[in-house]
């Protein structure tokens, strides 16, 4: 578990950089505003003023002020239909078509908002937003309100990291153009308390992932599922992206998902009860991220696992059930910068091909008592990048 820190961190900050760049790419897409022609609406402004008023602002917990660029109470009197102030379009955060001045796209990202999100809230007036991101706000543990599915137009939806809680809204399933959504890491930043948590009872991830037929991004981590993964996730070949990560799955992960043509990143660890193998990887693989850590996964490392050249991140089998030799095709994965194979049955010496691998920042070989690590002697001077190393139990 002393590796889990670092690994749980590039969790977090590589899918976050991944999500990120795809509302980067959103909102790149979406028509912009001629600067030289105001075109904000005004009961779209006010109701963007109305939302940021149902909220204390509490920067404690990030630097970011986004909403203070809507402020000036002088300019964005909400009593006076705002008719002095200054174009909305041009407000932090805010996106407007071009051609029609309709807000579309809403990023209030780390904005320092603070409080119980109403349920009859003003942002569903929005009924053009496309780009929606809420993330890393504190909500008080609300329940998202069932009228997010008033914003049919949505593409991207991103509440993570907000302190959500009680159900999932089954409307979320009538987004049907959702490319991206994201709610995980929501309830209990602790963890302790698991009532807190967000839960997908009402509406079964089966169901939210036939209704979402358009998905890329699929990020439910800490949310509560309590489900089997559908077999029908191998059938979304426009996915790039699963973080499940604590989740309470169980049952099989379908071998065919990590096949998805265009699947770069996939993330389910912590998922005690859910078990799975690793199929056999073609070289025309996207994967750059990979981890089942604290799963049920089980079996032989395929030695296809060497075709996995994309794999420049993460590559973490933690507390499995994997047994067998590792494979020498390993060696073929150069660019990796994390590994994590420790607690499992893997048994005989490490290859000596792993010695290619030089660019490893952290190395997590712990708890493989059945290992003849004799290669390790001459391969860890070689690595001048390591930063973080577990050995514990390895006889060296």
């Amino acid at each position: 578990m002393g590796f889990r820190w670092f690994t749980t961190f590039m969790l977090v900050f590589c899918f976050s950089i991944l999500v990120f760049n795809f509302f980067v790419l959103a909102n790149s897409n979406l028509p912009s505003l001629q600067q030289s022609k105001p075109l904000c609406h005004d009961q779209e402004k006010i109701a963007l003023l109305k939302f940021k008023q149902s909220f204390l602002l509490d920067c404690s917990a990030s630097p970011s002020t986004t909403v203070e660029s809507w402020q000036n109470e002088s300019d964005y009197n909400v009593s006076n239909n705002a008719t002095e102030s200054r174009d909305c379009c041009r407000w932090d955060g805010v996106k407007c078509d071009k051609e029609t001045g309709h807000v579309i796209g809403l990023d209030l990202s780390s904005s320092c908002l603070y409080g119980t999100f109403p349920h009859n809230s003003t942002l569903f007036s929005l009924n053009h937003l496309r780009v929606l991101n809420l993330s890393y706000n504190n909500f008080k543990y609300s329940q998202i309100p069932s009228d997010i599915g008033r914003l049919y137009k949505l593409t991207h939806l991103d509440l993570s990291f907000s302190a959500f809680s009680g159900q999932i809204p089954s409307e979320i399933s009538t987004l049907s153009n959702l490319s991206v959504l994201d709610l995980s890491g929501s309830g209990d930043p602790s963890g302790v308390n698991q009532n807190f948590n967000l839960k997908l009872s009402d509406l079964s991830l089966e169901k939210l992932v036939y209704e979402l037929s358009y998905l890329t991004v699929l990020s439910l981590s800490q949310v509560d599922l309590s489900s089997t993964v559908p077999l029908l996730l191998s059938n979304r070949t426009s996915l790039k992206a699963i973080s499940l990560n604590d989740c309470n799955l169980f049952g099989d992960f379908p071998p065919s998902i990590f096949q998805l043509p265009n699947l770069q990143f996939v993330s389910v660890y912590m998922n005690l009860d859910l078990r799975g193998y690793l199929p056999e990887f073609h070289s025309s693989s996207r994967l750059n991220y990979l981890s089942v850590a604290e799963t049920k996964f089980s079996g032989e490392l395929p030695a296809s696992l060497g075709n996995l050249g994309s794999l420049t991140t993460i590559l973490d089998l933690e507390e499995c059930k994997f047994s067998g030799q590792i494979p020498s095709s390993i060696g073929n994965l150069t660019n990796f910068t994390n590994m994590n194979l420790e607690s499992n049955n893997f048994s005989g010496p490490l290859p000596n091909s792993i010695m290619n691998q030089t660019r490893l920042y952290s190395l997590g070989l712990s708890n493989m008592m059945n290992i003849d690590s004799e290669v390790l002697k001459s391969w860890l001077p070689k690595i001048n990048s390591l930063g973080s190393l577990g050995l514990g139990l390895v006889k060296i």
